[in-house]
C-alpha cells in the first residue's frame, strides 16, 4: 500500500521535532517532488537480523540493526536524525530538515542477511522551494554524512555507489 507523503499516518518524536512517518513510506518510489541520492550497497555481518524482525516490515526484509546504528552515527556526526522506523520496504531514519522531509532508507539486499543498501531521499515542500531552507541539512549533506559513516566503519566491506 502506498501512502501519500503529505498525509502523516503517525509520527515519531526526535528531541523537540515531530517527524511524519509517511515521509519514510515514500522512500522506495521517490515520487514527484522527491529527489534520491545514489544507492550505497555494502557487506557487513555486524548488523544481526533479530528473529521476527520482518514481521514489522515484509517477509525477508531486514535492516533494523543497521538503521539503529546509522541513526546514532548520523547524530554523532551532527545530523538531527530521529529513531529508526519500520516500513514495508525496510527501515527509515527521519532527519529534521525544516519544512522539507529528509530521510535515509535502509534494507537488506533481497535474499541476503549480510548485504545491505541505503539511500537518502528528500521531499522539498513547495514553500521551502520558494524561500530556501538555510541552516538545515540538504540531500547532498545527508548523503555525504551517510557515506562518511559507512566508509569510517571497519565492519563495512565492499562499499559501492550506484546512480539513483
Amino acid at each position: 500500500m502506498r501512502l501519500s507523503p503529505s498525509i502523516p499516518t503517525s509520527t515519531k518524536t526526535s528531541g523537540s521535532s515531530t517527524i511524519p512517518q509517511s515521509a519514510c513510506q515514500a522512500a522506495l518510489t521517490c515520487a514527484d517532488g522527491m529527489k534520491q541520492s545514489p544507492l550505497l550497497q555494502f557487506e557487513a555481518s555486524a548488523f544481526r537480523v533479530v528473529p521476527g524482525e520482518d514481521e514489522q516490515t515484509n517477509p525477508g526484509v531486514y535492516g533494523k540493526a543497521l538503521a539503529v546504528w546509522l541513526a546514532q552515527a548520523l547524530r554523532t556526526a551532527g545530523m538531527p536524525a530521529g529513531d529508526a522506523i519500520a516500513e514495508d520496504f525496510g527501515w527509515c531514519i527521519p532527519v529534521n530538515a525544516g519544512s522539507n522531509r529528509l530521510f535515509v532508507a535502509c534494507a537488506n539486499v533481497e535474499g541476503a542477511v549480510n548485504r545491505w543498501q541505503v539511500f537518502a531521499c528528500i521531499e522539498a515542500r513547495f514553500f521551502a522551494r520558494l524561500t530556501g531552507s538555510e541552516g538545515v541539512p540538504s540531500l547532498p549533506d545527508l548523503y555525504a554524512a551517510v557515506k562518511r559513516c559507512l566508509e569510517s566503519a571497519n565492519e563495512i566491506k565492499k562499499l559501492q555507489e550506484h546512480a539513483a
